[in-house]
């Protein structure tokens, strides 16, 4: 009798076990749901050797640009961002970086939106 409980406990362990191991690839995450980095980057005006450098962090709800202007002038540049439900394509408010600065901005996104780029100007 003793032998069936071992046997059954046993049984009872390797079952829980099973889905325990399995589930841990539902932990990974997703191909969509990984956020997208890009990079850009413009020469200057002046100094003509040197360049702004744009990249982006893409997440659910708000896109993080990080900049670093390497001119000795003021760069402007806006987001173009592309609602995938409606195929239409919004335009970021108008940020500003000023002379020989390294920062970031965030800009606010929905669930369905994609960041089509960065674009220098406004």
């Amino acid at each position: 009798m003793s032998a069936i409980r071992i046997g059954g406990k046993a049984a009872a362990i390797a079952v829980l076990a099973v889905p325990m191991l399995g589930s841990t690839a539902y932990a990974a995450p997703q191909p969509g749901a990984v956020a997208a980095t890009a990079t850009s980057s413009w020469a200057c005006t002046s100094p003509a050797w040197e360049t702004f450098n744009t990249s982006y962090s893409s997440g659910l709800n708000s896109v993080t640009v990080y900049f670093n202007n390497h001119c000795s002038h003021q760069v402007k540049y806006h987001l173009r961002i592309l609602n995938t439900k409606d195929r239409v394509t919004r335009i970021s408010p108008c940020v500003t970086a000023y002379p020989n600065t390294k920062s970031y901005h965030k800009f606010s996104k929905g669930l369905i939106d994609d960041v089509v780029g960065i674009y220098k100007g406004c």
